[in-house]
């Protein structure tokens, strides 16, 4: 695809090195975002056993490991680390 090509010619511009070699594969994946801009981690409101974490968007590869730690905290203790009160999906799911 077109977009591939462009972004191979950037590399190469960057790092002369790669401009030789060939693309084997190609890869994509979802960039959620929440209406806000803001991740959705936490329990479902009206839900015992169901949690989310989606809303990181382009940096999930990032946040996404300390995200699911903060969940496996969340499952171990019952509460939710104050640093996500922003977080909370009830901010946005006003019915389940």
């Amino acid at each position: 695809p077109d977009g591939i090509e462009v972004n191979k010619g950037q590399a190469g511009e960057a790092l002369p090195f790669l401009r030789g070699l060939p693309i084997k594969r190609s890869w994509s994946g979802l960039m959620p975002f929440s209406l806000d801009g803001k991740p959705i981690i936490g329990r479902i409101p009206l839900r015992d056993n169901l949690f989310i974490v989606t809303g990181l968007a382009s940096s999930g590869f990032g946040r996404g490991p300390m995200a699911g730690k903060f969940v496996a905290d969340l499952l171990h203790t019952g509460d939710m680390p104050a640093v996500l009160s922003e977080a909370d999906p009830s901010r946005c799911i006003s019915e389940c």
